[in-house]
């Protein structure tokens, strides 16, 4: 018994939730059997836990038919009877707690039974609710939506032909719900696309897109956001951008958590291409400013802190020098990251901060001892030993980290063609710079540098900071 079904949901209820529960099984408009009364009384003496041994079939058929033999189809009928019960419990708690059908079914049947004044009533008290909420979500546009249809077939049987304005209204809000739900999906096929090279069937797209371009009637907040948050996907403009930014700020409150932790992901998407692909260090700064803002909402997360974001924050900060942010933001997160990866993400957190500030001895005690399972983390690790050694002006160790660096990417399968070109660039570029620097000041050595460069700009992405790194390194020499 202890292992039952009924067991498994009995216990996730709360308190308040078994008080409600008694009174739903005890009530005859739900169950008439006193018999599975008599058990739900029996069970719920060991809520929450039900590890107490005395919890058998054979304890229940006791207390239940005292004096006559165990019978284990009659206990096994009773306990899926109360199994039963219980998940129709369930679903009449969501239905009236959070199913936005309740006031749709409701005011159905009031019309149904021609109770117009309780419509008319019933109508204004949950359109007032609605008024009051300040999340404006798919959600809420349904109800809206199914609030204005409710209104609509009222008014056609008060005057079927003065109801128009009513049609209207009904459309429009269903339409902005459609739209929203379209363009939810579309986002995320685009970045599947763009990420796993995942092809959709993107129906009615261009369609869709010619409408959020050419429309400025869209009521809707969360609706008005990720008509942008697409375009800003599609064309990856500056523009869509700052719009973006305004209208966080503008609708933040009529935004729920995950449509505001998604608009920050796709923004903070742009200032990385931004750094990764194009190697621009314009929207640095607003990149650690929407990691900044999600910190003082505590909305850095959907759930719990995976690593990779958890480095990822850090990196953000600590490239606009943001080094006290990244430490209290570190001291925040840290004890959400698994412990398996726990101390390698703090190293490497170390080691990256350390980096940034010229302190490469540390740097690279720390990286060194930054054990990730992850290929591609390892990759980043040995870009940045790399540099430490490079700074230090330890030649034979930046040689010998090249060819083991080269060695990594032929045996590696799991990093990508187009970033195992972008490091053998670097990896090339690099070696030559140790040659380039120790030639003395001439035109040979200006001939040889101005080469470098050229060749840095035609590395094909900026992955780790790989291509600023060169550059940057050129204008010293």
């Amino acid at each position: 018994m202890n292992n039952s079904k009924l067991v498994s949901l009995l216990k996730t209820l709360s308190l308040s939730e078994m008080k409600e529960f008694k009174d739903y099984v005890q009530s005859p408009f739900f169950n008439k059997n006193k018999k599975v009364v008599a058990l739900f009384h029996h069970i719920k003496k060991f809520h929450p836990g039900y590890d107490n041994d005395g919890l058998t079939d054979e304890s229940i058929s006791a207390a239940l038919f005292p004096g006559m033999k165990h019978d284990y189809f009659k206990i096994r009928n009773l306990t899926s009877d109360l199994f039963a019960l219980a998940k129709d419990f369930l679903s009449q708690i969501y239905f009236r707690d959070e199913s936005i059908y309740y006031p749709t079914f409701l005011l159905e049947k009031l019309r149904e039974k021609n109770l117009n004044i309780i419509v008319e009533q019933t109508l204004k008290q949950f359109k007032n609710q609605l008024s009051k909420e300040t999340t404006k979500d798919e959600f809420y546009q349904l109800r809206l939506a199914e609030m204005s249809q409710q209104e609509h077939f009222y008014q056609i049987t008060k005057d079927p032909f003065g109801s128009h304005s009513y049609f209207q209204e009904d459309f429009d809000n269903f339409f902005e719900y459609a739209l929203l739900k379209l363009l939810k999906f579309y986002c995320i096929m685009i970045h599947d696309n763009v990420q796993n090279n995942f092809s959709f069937d993107m129906k009615m797209f261009d369609q869709v897109l010619d409408f959020i371009r050419t429309t400025e009637k869209m009521k809707n907040p969360t609706l008005i956001v990720f008509s942008r948050i697409v375009l800003l996907v599609l064309e990856k403009k500056e523009e869509h951008f700052f719009r973006l930014k305004s209208l966080r700020e503008e609708y933040s409150a009529s935004l729920q958590r995950e449509d505001r932790y998604m608009l920050d992901l796709y923004m903070s998407g742009f200032c990385a291409d931004v750094y990764n692909i194009q190697a621009g260090t314009d929207f640095q700064r607003e990149h650690f400013l929407i990691s900044k803002k999600q910190f003082e909402r505590d909305e850095m997360t959907v759930g719990k802190m995976l690593y990779p974001d958890f480095l990822i924050h850090v990196k953000i900060a600590t490239r606009v020098d943001e080094f006290d942010w990244a430490e209290m933001f570190i001291n925040k997160y840290k004890d959400q990251i698994a412990e398996d990866e726990k101390q390698s993400c703090l190293n490497f957190c170390y080691g990256y901060m350390s980096c940034k500030k010229g302190q490469y001895e540390k740097a690279m005690d720390l990286l060194s001892r930054a054990n990730f399972r992850s290929n591609l983390l390892k990759t980043q690790v040995k870009v940045l030993l790399l540099q430490c050694y490079y700074e230090l002006g330890y030649d034979d160790q930046v040689l010998s980290m090249i060819d083991t660096f080269k060695k990594f990417l032929n045996r590696d399968t799991t990093v990508t063609e187009y970033y195992k070109n972008a490091f053998v660039q670097y990896l090339k570029i690099s070696s030559d710079l140790l040659r380039v620097r120790e030639l003395p000041k001439g035109k040979k050595r200006n001939y040889e540098i101005t080469g470098l460069q050229m060749e840095t700009e035609n590395v094909i992405n900026n992955l780790f900071g790989i291509k600023l790194w060169l550059r940057e390194k050129l204008n010293e020499l």
